[in-house]
């Protein structure tokens, strides 16, 4: 049977200075050395639990934050957007992180993306107001969920503007959540709000 060296073993690559800085193994084999001199990778800022199942459908390219929504996964879009991450970015469909939280009814979500861009104000103006692909806010993709009323509430705290945004089949909010309510859904707190 065949043991590893000790790592005192591996040596360095002392071939050129533009050579990668990581230790090589002299000992021939097919496996990756296991064995490092180099320090120890500092530790993550965060750790951040996507369930990958709900995310296969996305054909498109889409940021991390996108993802966090999508997987209704507050605290990583919260770490997410600590580290940087931009709440107006948008996917293939134009969709910001917002559209595609709201498109699916996630409100935990939604609020931790409206709390950071109520920050700045133009950004979360800016927010409310984005239309994706088919011309649709966040206003219209929450107008169809039955529990939407408390977020709609904070969304239209921000700007009522959007309650007069077309989608590209000429709909506002409130048209929208009138289909919805013929689609036998109980939308009366919904269309209290619009």
């Amino acid at each position: 049977s065949s043991s590893l060296p000790s790592s005192s073993s591996c040596s360095s690559s002392s071939s050129s200075p533009s050579s990668s800085s990581l230790p090589s193994c002299p000992h021939p084999t097919t496996a990756p050395c296991t064995h490092s001199t180099a320090s120890p990778a500092p530790p993550m800022r965060a750790r951040i639990s996507i369930d990958i199942d709900k995310c296969t459908s996305l054909v498109h390219s889409c940021s991390p934050l996108h993802l966090a929504a999508l997987a209704d996964a507050p605290q990583a879009a919260a770490s997410l957007l600590r580290l940087g991450g931009d709440p107006l970015s948008v996917d293939a469909n134009g969709q910001t992180p917002l559209h595609v939280a709201c498109a699916r009814g996630y409100s935990a979500v939604s609020r931790v993306l409206l709390q950071e861009a109520q920050k700045h104000h133009a950004c979360a103006c800016a927010l409310v107001h984005a239309s994706d692909s088919t011309d649709s806010s966040v206003v219209h993709l929450l107008a169809e969920h039955p529990h939407a009323a408390p977020l709609l509430r904070s969304i239209l705290s921000i700007s009522t503007d959007a309650l007069n945004q077309w989608d590209d089949q000429l709909r506002t909010p409130l048209v929208r959540a009138c289909e919805a309510a013929s689609a036998q859904r109980d939308m009366s707190e919904v269309l209290r709000v619009l």
